[in-house]
């Protein structure tokens, strides 16, 4: 007998004779399947590095919910003014989608872009 036909055979003994639990056969099966070490310490890392992160974000959530004196206008502009001294190395005119990151080669001659469409792009520089 296979185990579907064991589950058959139980089920049919469940709707045939209600009360009578002494004659079934108990089927259990495993909660959970065993990995490999290293998907273990995989699991372990992952947590180690996301626990603690996600505890202080839940943490300076509780914190701001707390503090009546709260200004999230005052944040936004405390951004802004730390955002005034961003420098920007690349044009983000390159693409449908802002640019993520560009980089030149090593002798000026090419530049190297990418984007969030996924796409990457290759510039051939004029030379002055």
């Amino acid at each position: 007998d296979g185990q579907f036909d064991r589950l058959l055979r139980v089920q049919e003994d469940e709707q045939g004779a209600p009360g009578d639990d002494d004659d079934m056969e108990q089927i259990q099966y495993p909660f959970f399947t065993e990995g490999t070490n290293q998907l273990l310490q995989a699991r372990v890392d992952i947590a180690m590095y996301s626990l603690p992160r996600a505890k202080a974000r839940v943490d300076r959530a509780k914190r701001r919910l707390a503090d009546l004196d709260e200004d999230p206008e005052a944040e936004a502009d405390l951004v802004v003014k730390q955002a005034g001294d961003f420098v920007l190395e690349c044009s983000e005119i390159g693409d449908d989608r802002p640019l993520t990151g560009c980089s030149f080669s090593r002798d000026a001659s090419m530049l190297a872009t990418s984007s969030w469409s996924g796409i990457l792009k290759v510039w051939m520089m004029g030379h002055s």
